[in-house]
């Protein structure tokens, strides 16, 4: 307590029936080294009320709650500790507490690192690894707002990272890799996490989910070989900004924007994914304003570049879409965006497909095909294509520019060189 300053090494400290293995509190201070953690009822170290330790090279395992517990406004640096296997989690941080956890090793227990409740807490070069379906690595909750940067996350059967109910955080340049659930999920009102250049691979499901009216900025990730989408947004008032990530390799969708969200897509680069690079379906409700993909490159996905349908709305603006076997962009039933400014490039498939029912506004793209027509619109398509400053520029090898399939639509205002 207080200005208190021992050193506690090469003790084992086990079997407190009521309490922790160790406690600092009320400015204390002190060096913890070496010593072994065990079986204690609440945590292995409690750090509380402002104090500040030293914890280095500690073994903390099968604590009946906690390896740490950090709360009240306590800071702390932990190094080289080996925190595994405690009850409920192996590090909670709550109640603005702010340590400092480098290189550990943080494994196997229902939660690996909970931070709520207003926690904070800056984690780095930490390995945490080896969570059960039911358990998750990193659960970001409640106002907690953490850094996470150049950490390991892997080997979990269930979600890797969770964010949810107000949840922040930022998280840079980890490395997270061969989940079984999502690899990150964000989810709930008012969840708004960074995530900044981190790489996320080879997960079971998705690499990253938003769901739920959660939003987020999302920035100069790389999010690959996944075996569901790249990223999934879903549901109303979900709205998170994704720039300048790359998505690739993943084995369904590059994107997926479903269900009346209302995601921000600016300057991705998204391809050699195996279904199409980007998907938007579902009407919005409310106050939405549909996806915004404006800047964007998706090239060289096997079943087409962009699909828009069931009723999907929104923006898609000065993208390149090129190299997409399965087609260009089609726009189906019930869509209302705006198509306009994209460079569409493509030698197999249509360049710009507008399907019966489709009510697009379509001005000033310009689209080149090799093998198929560069614009065909179908019977019952409501899409106005411009006309004057807004004309559309089509180029194909083939004899037919543009197909207007069944339908009275005059085509005059659509140049074809």
């Amino acid at each position: 307590e207080s200005t208190a300053d021992p050193v506690v090494k090469d003790n084992r400290i086990e079997a407190c029936p009521d309490g922790s293995g160790i406690l600092v509190r009320e400015f204390g201070l002190g060096t913890m080294q070496g010593n072994t953690i065990t079986d204690n009822a609440v945590a292995g170290v409690t750090v509380s009320t402002g104090a500040h330790p030293n914890i280095t090279g500690n073994a903390m395992f099968k604590n009946q709650q906690y390896g740490v517990q950090a709360t009240e406004a306590s800071r702390g640096q932990l190094e080289e500790n080996e925190i595994t296997d405690n009850g409920v989690a192996n590090v909670v941080v709550t109640q603005n507490a702010n340590p400092t956890l480098v290189g550990n090793t943080i494994s196997s227990a229902k939660q690996g690192v909970y931070v709520h409740d207003g926690g904070k807490g800056v984690f780095t070069d930490n390995k945490i690894t080896k969570y059960d379906l039911e358990s998750v690595a990193i659960t970001i909750s409640t106002g907690g707002d953490p850094v996470f940067t150049n950490n390991r996350v892997e080997g979990c059967a269930g979600v890797a990272v969770f964010v949810t109910d107000a949840g922040l955080g930022r998280l840079e340049k980890n490395m997270v890799t061969g989940s079984g659930g999502a690899q990150v999920h964000v989810t709930a009102p008012g969840s708004r996490p960074t995530l900044l250049d981190n790489y996320i691979s080879s997960g079971r499901k998705q690499g990253i989910l938003v769901t739920d009216g959660a939003s987020g900025m999302f920035e100069h990730n790389r999010v690959s070989g996944n075996a569901m989408a790249g990223v999934e947004v879903a549901n109303d008032a979900t709205a998170p900004e994704l720039r300048l990530n790359i998505i690739d390799k993943n084995s369904l969708q590059g994107i997926l924007v479903r269900a009346g969200a209302s995601a921000t897509l600016d300057s991705n680069d998204v391809h050699h994914n195996d279904d199409v690079g980007l998907e938007v379906r579902g009407a919005q409700s409310g106050q939405g304003k549909g996806a915004q993909v404006m800047r964007n490159h998706f090239h060289d996905n096997s079943k087409g570049g962009v699909t828009l349908h069931d009723a999907a709305a929104g923006l898609l603006q000065s993208n390149e879409v090129f190299a997409n076997p399965g087609g260009g962009v089609i726009a189906g039933s019930g869509v209302t965006m705006s198509i306009s400014q994209n460079h569409i490039y493509n030698k197999d498939g249509c360049g710009l497909v507008l399907e019966d029912g489709s009510a697009c506004s379509v001005s000033r793209n310009e689209v080149f095909t090799h093998s198929a027509e560069a614009l065909v619109q179908e019977q019952g398509s409501q899409s106005k294509i411009g006309a004057g400053v807004d004309l559309n520029m089509l180029h194909t090898d083939q004899s037919d520019f543009v197909n207007v399939k069944h339908t009275q639509l005059a085509i005059n205002s659509t140049a074809i060189t």
